[in-house]
């Protein structure tokens, strides 16, 4: 559920701000002291949620990288007007989010 929560609010954020959410995807330059506290901040809630699915270390970091885009590219294609059918979409968001997590459950 947080991890789905942290999604939405991505999300949110981008619709909301898609003059600025284009900045919370890359990665910040050594000199950008507030930038790196903010991105440490989240991928270390981040690292938090997945050890709930037994990842840690290169897996964990991997599982974030696997998220940020689905998220990312999602909320590309709807900001690029690309999800036009009938079909509602915040089904689809949340279908393709837990089809992830499902994916990163360990037997």
């Amino acid at each position: 559920e947080a991890i789905m929560a942290v999604a939405a609010e991505v999300r949110a954020f981008a619709y909301e701000q898609p003059a600025i959410y284009p900045l919370t995807i890359r990665a910040p330059e050594p000199d950008e002291t507030e930038l790196i506290q903010l991105s440490q901040e989240l991928i270390q809630i981040l690292l938090l949620l997945l050890t709930s699915f037994g990842l840690q270390g290169d897996e964990a970091t991997h599982a974030i990288r696997g998220l940020r885009a689905l998220i990312h590219g999602f909320i590309t294609i709807d900001l690029a007007e690309g999800y036009k059918m009938a079909l509602d979409k915040e089904e689809s968001f949340s279908w393709l989010l837990q089809t992830y997590l499902d994916g990163l459950e360990r037997p």
